[in-house]
């Protein structure tokens, strides 16, 4: 049987798959570790959100649990990146096999979407409505704070100073 997500949870799903998203960019351009960057994340939401160490128990399982298939579909990302320079990089663009990769990426993407979805269902039922309700607020004032560039910048400024 299909979940059909919410329209809150829809909504709290963007800002969390674009924060995935840059975080596995960032990791990618300054060797950052991703596991760390999750610890630090869920410390940071423990204590705003006042969870209590059974919810942060659960939140760091649910993490784990879904670690190896996307660091599988980040190694899978980055060979369809590699892929995709090669034939645009080609002395020849094969436009058959740029619309294969095309369709490619959208299926990768499609995983990714799954993965980060079922992730935050079950994150959801971890947490109460009114935690819920604070995480939202708090990703729109993330979101009106310049978002994943600004916060990953801010990052990269702190590891180099």
């Amino acid at each position: 049987m299909t979940r059909r997500l919410p329209r809150f949870i829809r909504i709290l799903l963007i800002p969390v798959a674009v924060i995935g998203v840059g975080a596995v960019a960032f990791a990618g351009s300054t060797g950052f570790n991703p596991a760390d960057h999750h610890q630090m994340i869920l410390q940071h939401i423990s204590s705003e959100l006042d969870l209590d160490d059974d919810q942060l128990v659960r939140l760091e399982q649910i993490l784990e649990e879904n670690r190896a298939e996307g660091e599988a579909l980040h190694a899978d990302h980055d060979a369809l990146r590699d892929r995709a320079v090669a034939l645009l990089t080609a002395p020849v663009i094969d436009s058959d096999a740029v619309e294969a990769q095309r369709l490619e990426a959208l299926q990768l993407a499609d995983k990714a979407s799954a993965l980060m979805s079922d992730a935050v269902l079950d994150a959801a039922d971890v947490l109460t409505y009114e935690q819920r309700v604070q995480l939202a607020e708090k990703l729109e004032a993330f979101n009106n704070d310049g978002g994943p560039a600004s916060h990953f910048e801010k990052m990269r400024q702190r590891m180099h100073h």
